[in-house]
């Protein structure tokens, strides 16, 4: 698999390794156990759905923290250049609030997404 990215478009797979890894360490600490696999998969979905959300919430951080700090004269740096997987960094929260939403309804809703 290839990533792409520009400026600060890595923020977004920096930030979710960084998750991802909250999330694994949520799990054996708190080292949940239900006996019904469907319920334990949809208790998956949620908290993919809350890392997901945080995600989410992380990049649009790192957006404003963009626009409000311009670039230094002088250089070509652009915070409109940055982007990950050829899509602007700005559009990432609401591509991963979306996925969220996705896993959030699937869980609500009682269908196992991941088998």
């Amino acid at each position: 698999m290839d990533l792409h990215w520009r400026g600060w478009g890595i923020s977004v797979a920096l930030l979710f390794a960084f998750w991802i890894f909250v999330a694994i360490a949520l799990v054996v600490f708190a080292s949940p156990f239900e006996p019904d696999p469907r319920r334990a998969m949809l208790d998956v979905q949620w908290l993919f759905a809350g890392m997901f959300a945080l995600h989410a919430l992380s990049v649009f951080a790192v957006v404003q923290y963009r626009r409000r700090h311009p670039p230094v004269a002088g250089t070509a740096d652009d915070p409109h250049a940055d982007e990950f997987m050829f899509i602007r960094l700005d559009l990432w929260p609401s591509i991963l609030l979306g996925v969220a939403a996705l896993f959030a309804g699937a869980s609500w809703l009682g269908y196992p997404l991941l088998n």
